[in-house]
């Protein structure tokens, strides 16, 4: 995930934390950033009222992400989206 979409999408519910430098099962040591929730509802609703009501250049960001294909792993209790 870019850091400019989790940005974007901790802007809209500070329940959601930036994870920055996150190797993930089959990246073979490559990093990115990704976002940690304890509920995915939280993502789905946030997403939803971006879609809906977000500022049209978060949206096409946001839109492409999702696009591209969103991949999780559990991180303890809590879920790592990236």
């Amino acid at each position: 995930m870019e850091k400019e979409v989790a940005e974007i999408l901790v802007e809209q519910n500070p329940d959601i934390k930036i994870y920055e430098d996150y190797s993930g099962r089959g990246m073979f040591g490559s990093t990115t950033t990704g976002i940690v929730v304890d509920d995915m509802n939280i993502l789905r609703e946030v997403i939803g009222q971006l879609l809906i009501s977000g500022e049209e250049e978060e949206r096409e960001i946001v839109g492409e992400w999702l696009i591209g294909g969103i991949r999780t792993d559990d991180l303890g209790l809590d879920k790592i989206i990236y």
